[in-house]
């Protein structure tokens, strides 16, 4: 097999595991990738880690992340094209406490609307970013480990390296979200996942020891752009091969709070 043909078996394999996830929620995949391109929503949290080990655990929901201005009209779409409706909260204390547990794991979110298939009784949440771009809340997750999108063109993955030994970098470590970090943190060993308390971990470094600092997509060091080599490793669904990538992949750029250099760690 070519490396051209082997490239194209890979964007097959990974819009495969895609659309296996959509249909266990009861999504007709083209469809909702159609209208998450159309609405500018993403989906990112375990669902999207899902895609990239399939068979590995199931989640638990989707999340959908749409910017400000496009959260409603996605979810009329939503209610108009699927089973699922919007759940209403039991008390306006139960809305802050789901709203407050996004945003304690993500510091750039807005609104949460839940939504349940009433047929498969299945769960998603469509949630509003602060910026108008929610591929900028991507980087601003609680660990490196669920820096993964979904788009309407493919996967992508922020800290490829590490995600694929099954393990990620918590990012905020003296946080007034300790307790519910924690819970977060569980689930995923449950799922076969390790969350370090630092870069200077010695799996983390194990993993990405000898790379340059401030280079490459397993560095902590410095800013990255999405549209860069430093941005996500990117897995485009074969549909969308040829595409150039300022069609798919917005300019944002992120910068993870950084300790030491990587230097620092060698001492």
């Amino acid at each position: 097999m070519t490396s051209s043909q082997e490239a194209l078996e890979c964007k097959k394999v990974t819009r495969k595991r895609v659309d296996v996830i959509l249909r266990l929620f009861g999504f007709e995949p083209k469809a909702l990738l159609d209208a998450m391109e159309t609405h500018g929503a993403i989906i990112s949290g375990s669902a999207a880690l899902a895609a990239l080990f399939p068979l590995s655990f199931m989640p638990g929901d989707i999340d959908f992340y749409a910017g400000q201005h496009k959260t409603d009209s996605f979810c009329q779409w939503l209610i108009a094209n699927t089973r699922y409706r919007l759940v209403k909260p039991s008390a306006p204390a139960a809305q802050s406490e789901v709203e407050g547990s996004y945003s304690l794991a993500c510091r750039s979110i807005g609104k949460v609307l839940t939504l349940q298939d009433g047929q498969l009784g299945m769960k998603i949440n469509v949630v509003e970013t602060i910026s108008s771009e929610p591929f900028a809340a991507v980087f601003s997750f609680y660990t490196t480990l669920v820096m993964n999108v979904i788009t309407h063109a493919g996967v992508g993955c922020a800290y490829p390296d590490l995600t694929a030994e099954r393990i990620g970098v918590r990012t905020r470590s003296n946080s007034p979200a300790r307790i519910l970090l924690e819970g977060r943190i569980r689930t995923m060993n449950s799922r076969g996942f390790t969350v370090e308390m630092g870069w200077d971990s010695q799996a983390v470094q194990a993993i990405i020891r000898g790379h340059a600092c401030g280079e490459g997509r397993s560095c902590h060091v410095g800013e990255r752009q999405a549209r860069s080599n430093r941005g996500l490793l990117w897995m485009t669904f074969e549909e969308k091969r040829g595409a150039e990538m300022e069609s798919f992949i917005p300019n944002v750029s992120w910068r993870l709070p950084q300790e030491k250099s990587c230097n620092d760690f060698a001492n």
